[in-house]
């Protein structure tokens, strides 16, 4: 017994080196860039990594971008080059300098396609990544669905969405649009309002009730299946009537939205979400990059939709 105490003090005695939960640092580029469908534009935000003396990140006031960056994107044989832009910043809480990047303007993003991302900084070195876009999907209304877009029921019911998703696809989401033109001082204009997929009253006597709106959701099978409330569709109908005077609005279109998330684009939508855990606490932090030799996401997201033409005598028309 007193032998082990003596090895395991003789053990103890010879750890000098203090405990630190800061690891060594390795300044790296870090690049964030989403392809898009619905927009003929392509950014990319290059920026680094950084280390603060302390352990809050937000010790760091100045945003670290790279503005010696090349920047190119190359798909089925065609490489397009990025140039250098300035872009206002929405929000100056803890940066003031406007937004750094790259961008290809008109860049058009096609379906089906793979595009590899290359970024060379003359200090940092090269990040790579490649994302291939989802394909087009297949889009139905079910059942009365098209009857009660233009005749809305005074009973509750419920719009099914269906159809099948892109291979390609790891995550969707499905949105209920509502295209209508409002006369305003201006003059006319065109406006979309989303649809809630239900309408739940809480408190009829003050009028609370519950709006819960599309969210993504993990592809579990080639098909899918999204549901919209009646009650809800009436009460956005409602809602617009009521802001507008009479021969001051026309409703266009009932638009069903569906949203196709690729892989890294959802992997890293769920890393920032938790996971969709609403009951769990994380005392990790979890990061999720398809950045070779650096960190961040490039990722994508196609949009297609099913349009509903109303009819000009929509009783919901002024």
């Amino acid at each position: 017994m007193l032998l082990a105490a003596a090895f395991f003090a003789s053990i103890v005695s010879g750890c000098e080196e203090p405990l630190s939960p800061r690891g060594p640092f390795e300044k790296k580029l870090v690049v964030f860039s989403v392809l898009a469908t619905d927009r003929a534009v392509l950014f990319v935000r290059v920026s680094s990594n950084y280390d603060v003396t302390g352990f809050d990140p937000y010790e760091n006031t100045s945003e670290p971008v790279v503005t010696d960056a090349r920047v190119s994107v190359y798909s089925e044989g065609t490489t397009t080059m990025l140039r250098d832009t300035v872009l206002p910043r929405p929000e100056d809480s803890r940066y003031q300098t406007p937004i750094v990047c790259y961008v290809a303007r008109p860049f058009a993003v096609g379906r089906g396609k793979t595009y590899e991302l290359h970024v060379d900084s003359p200090q940092l070195g090269r990040a790579n990544a490649s994302v291939t876009v989802p394909d087009k999907p297949y889009l139905n209304l079910l059942g009365l669905g098209y009857y009660w877009l233009e005749y809305p029921p005074s009973f509750d019911q419920s719009f099914e969405v269906t159809g099948s998703l892109s291979k390609g696809a790891r995550g969707y989401f499905v949105r209920f649009i509502i295209v209508y033109d409002a006369l305003e001082e201006s003059g006319w204009t065109t406006k979309e309002r989303e649809v809630p997929t239900s309408y739940i009253v809480v408190d009829g006597a003050s009028g609370l009730a519950m709006t819960p709106y599309p969210t993504v959701k993990r592809v579990d099978g080639p098909n899918f299946t999204s549901t919209f409330r009646t009650n809800a569709y009436k009460w956005v109908l409602s809602e617009i009537s009521r802001r507008y005077p009479a021969e001051g609005l026309v409703f266009r279109q009932a638009k069903f939205r569906l949203v196709q998330l690729e892989e890294h684009l959802f992997n890293y939508y769920m890393t920032v979400n938790a996971f969709a855990d609403k009951y769990s606490t994380r005392l990790d932090q979890p990061d999720y990059s398809n950045i070779s030799s650096g960190y961040g996401v490039f990722g994508a997201y196609s949009v297609d939709s099913l349009v509903y033409e109303l009819r000009k005598d929509f009783r919901y028309s002024q």
